[in-house]
């Protein structure tokens, strides 16, 4: 979460640049194992919980949506709403 605020409140467009690159690179990783193993991927991680694995990453795309006009952030979008399609949105998002 400390690391979400930090991107939440930062002004520097290269850091949400960089953070942008970092994650559509592990989003990637991301869709090959889930088009590879579906939903039983999680048992990968430390974090199984898909469901903040879910907020994590749609938490992201609110924090760097001043980017939606790009390639990058739209691949990133679109691999997170693929992945988390079956999980409903926490309201508090």
């Amino acid at each position: 979460k400390e690391s979400l605020e930090h991107l939440k409140n930062s002004t520097d467009p290269a850091v949400k640049i960089l953070w942008l690159a970092d994650k559509v690179s592990n989003i990637r990783t991301l869709f090959k194992l889930y088009e590879e193993e579906g939903d039983a991927m999680w048992n990968h991680f430390n974090m199984k919980d898909v469901e903040k694995q879910a907020w994590y990453y749609r938490t992201i795309c609110k924090y760097l949506v001043e980017l939606e006009n790009t390639l990058a952030y739209q691949e990133y979008r679109q691999i997170v709403g693929y992945i988390f399609k079956n999980v409903k949105e926490n309201e508090d998002d």
